[in-house]
């Protein structure tokens, strides 16, 4: 027997959906927030999730956050042995995932110098300014984007996935490696001396002066400007090894 639903029984049904749709929307709607958190001791940065950086490199530390104030609340800071560590709280994580929500969400960062910065997940960093050393590692794991300028001594930078790094500024040597689709665009950045890989379909460009050493398996490519006098290739697969 074939049991009809009226439309109280229809109502009672539909009312956890429509107060879902509703917070949703008043949340939305909100007026945006700022909140401005302590943080000191730090020299490196780990980007977890779609947050997305604007990283400034000067005389102070300091942290400030823009934002709907309920998703600004589901942001956790803190500094774990000298790293700042930006994630979202596990308790919000599928109530952050919900695009109309995040896409307003900004961390703007002040730090004093940097060795070393990580993005996990799709968000996008933006460093405004050089950072200068001794030492730089850049890691990227996802589909998030980095743009960074720098004045090293020695840069590594490693790319899992399908995001992309831009670089400028100068690095004695450098230690590029791409695994997945992602590129690196190091057209800007010149360096005495490199070391890339490839594998997968992800394409690397930078400029060498001295030695560059290209290791190339799969479809990407690798493609250097700046004369280097000595170039090593090794390569398996369908992508070129080229100057420029």
């Amino acid at each position: 027997m074939k049991h009809k639903i009226g439309s109280t029984g229809w109502l009672a049904l539909l009312l956890p959906f429509l107060f879902i749709g509703i917070s949703h929307a008043a949340i939305v709607t909100k007026k945006l927030s700022d909140e401005t958190r302590a943080v000191s001791g730090f020299h490196a940065i780990e980007n977890i999730g779609s947050i997305d950086l604007e990283i400034s490199i000067g005389n102070t530390e300091s942290l400030k956050i823009f934002g709907n104030k309920e998703v600004i609340d589901l942001v956790e800071t803190q500094v774990k042995n000298g790293t700042l560590v930006i994630s979202i709280k596990k308790d919000g994580q599928r109530f952050f995932n919900n695009w109309k929500v995040n896409k307003n969400l900004l961390i703007q960062i002040s730090a004093k110098s940097l060795n070393a910065l990580s993005q996990r997940g799709s968000g996008n960093i933006v460093v405004k300014n050089p950072i200068k050393g001794d030492k730089f590692q850049l890691s990227l794991t996802g589909s998030g984007d980095i743009t960074v300028p720098v004045n090293v001594s020695s840069l590594t930078a490693t790319i899992v996935g399908s995001g992309d790094i831009s670089m400028q500024g100068t690095a004695t040597s450098a230690d590029v490696s791409v695994s997945g689709s992602g590129d690196f665009d190091g057209d800007s950045l010149k360096t005495q001396d490199a070391n890339t890989k490839i594998s997968g379909s992800g394409d690397i460009d930078i400029y060498v002066s001295n030695t560059l050493n290209a290791q190339l398996s799969g479809s990407g490519d690798i493609s250097y400007g700046g004369n280097p006098k000595q170039v090593n290739k090794r390569k398996s697969g369908s992508g070129e090894i080229s100057s420029r």
